[in-house]
């Protein structure tokens, strides 16, 4: 949701060539990634415990990585 987010912001910045919406995005992003280190992984590691430390260790938290071949 947070990337979909950021995305969408990013191609209204990008479609209307406008700095202060890429400023705005700069500030959303920073805040979701605060808020995410901050909250919600503390939270679920509380949670979850070991399962959450190995799911994040097999996850990652902002975007997709490729299988290596």
């Amino acid at each position: 949701m947070y990337v979909g987010v950021a995305t969408m912001i990013a191609a209204q910045a990008g479609y209307y060539r406008s700095r202060s919406v890429a400023v705005y995005l700069l500030l959303v992003v920073l805040a979701f990634h605060t808020f995410v280190r901050l909250y919600e992984e503390p939270t679920l590691r509380g949670l979850f415990g070991e399962q959450y430390e190995t799911y994040c260790r097999t996850v990652p938290r902002w975007l997709v990585r490729l299988p290596h071949q």
